[in-house]
């Protein structure tokens, strides 16, 4: 009798836990319909189902929150905002792997920032040669356009008429002195390239090796100094160094010491120099091959012997070549700005 009291009091005790359990576990709902309305049930209806809802416990406190659903357009952005952070994850990767390897190849390659230098410097030292013939080249361009200048001035002195074959030969040489000066700019261009190229490498090797030193120059850094380029005004077109070319003609007369050989629409000219203090100015027109740009470069040239260099390295000659891009750049911010 006894036993079985105790095994229905138990029964009791679990039913109840049972039931406590229930309820402890029953969920609420609350959502908001379209309208606005507010509605609170422990089963949301199937027309409901896609709406945002909180999950409340028997005490009314949210205990948890069901998104609402997305429809089919949200789900494709997600999808394809997914594809492309997978596609920049790869690229970044890509890039990771990629300058390891660069950094690698860096290490292997030189052992010193003055083993870059010297690479450098072999590359940038060929190319200067290669800028001395062609300045050698313009110098006798120059001297055999003296000399047909000076025939064609004779004859007309004597009232003659200058001959075909001798107009085709100053035209022919007026053509090369041109092309060598182009020649000469792209040199001086790809030196620019070289000294952003290796710049760029030692850069990224003091980082690897952790260096905090000043970097050391080489007599090609001090050269860097007065690269010719300081004497190039590129154009925005064509027909803007048209309207620039009165203003490049009266930098020269102002400037030049020599004596004014040739003025045409391409090329202006003055006669070699001679004493120390003479200055002898060439103002070309060029186009590149491919004819992207059109440049305005001016060459300046001093007497060769060792007082003309003197002077030729003097502050009022260096003060000289500064002015020209900045003229032509004045000039042609007056144009622009008068509609021109």
């Amino acid at each position: 009798m006894g036993y079985r009291k105790r095994t229905g009091c138990l029964a009791i005790a679990g039913a109840l836990l049972a039931s406590s359990a229930a309820v402890e576990s029953a969920k609420l709902y609350r959502w908001v319909d379209d309208e606005g309305n507010i509605y609170y049930s422990d089963q949301v209806p199937p027309s409901e189902v896609e709406k945002e809802r909180a999950v409340l416990d028997r005490h009314g406190m949210k205990v948890d929150e069901v998104e609402q659903a997305k429809s089919r357009e949200q789900l494709l952005l997600e999808h394809q905002r997914h594809l492309e952070l997978e596609r920049l994850r790869k690229e970044q990767q890509r890039l990771i792997a990629e300058q390891e390897a660069k950094d690698r190849i860096l290490l292997r390659t030189f052992g010193s920032e003055e083993d870059i230098t010297l690479a450098r410097d072999n590359r940038l030292n060929a190319l200067d040669v290669n800028i001395q013939i062609l300045k050698s080249n313009v110098q006798r361009a120059k001297d055999q356009l003296a000399y047909l200048q000076k025939q064609a001035a004779n004859l007309e002195r004597q009232g003659k008429k200058i001959d075909k074959g001798l107009a085709e030969d100053i035209d022919r040489f007026r053509t090369k002195l041109r092309v060598h000066y182009g020649d000469i700019i792209a040199k001086e261009q790809e030196k620019e390239a070289i000294f952003a190229e290796y710049g760029k490498g030692m850069e990224r090797f003091r980082e690897l090796k952790d260096i905090e030193e000043p970097v050391h120059t080489s007599e090609q850094d001090e050269k860097r100094l007065s690269s010719l380029l300081q004497n190039v005004y590129t154009c925005q077109n064509a027909t803007i160094c048209d309207q620039l070319w009165g203003a490049a003609e009266d930098y020269a007369k102002r400037h030049a010491t020599t004596r004014m050989e040739i003025i045409s629409d391409s090329i202006i000219l003055s006669t070699p120099p001679h004493k120390p203090e003479d200055i002898s100015i060439t103002i070309s027109r060029i186009e590149t091959k491919d004819g992207d740009e059109v440049m305005l470069f001016m060459d300046l040239q001093c007497a060769s012997s060792p007082s003309g260099k003197e002077f030729c390295a003097s502050d009022k000659v260096a003060a000289i070549k500064q002015e020209f891009p900045r003229l032509m750049a004045a000039e042609a911010e007056r144009i622009a700005a008068n509609g021109r």
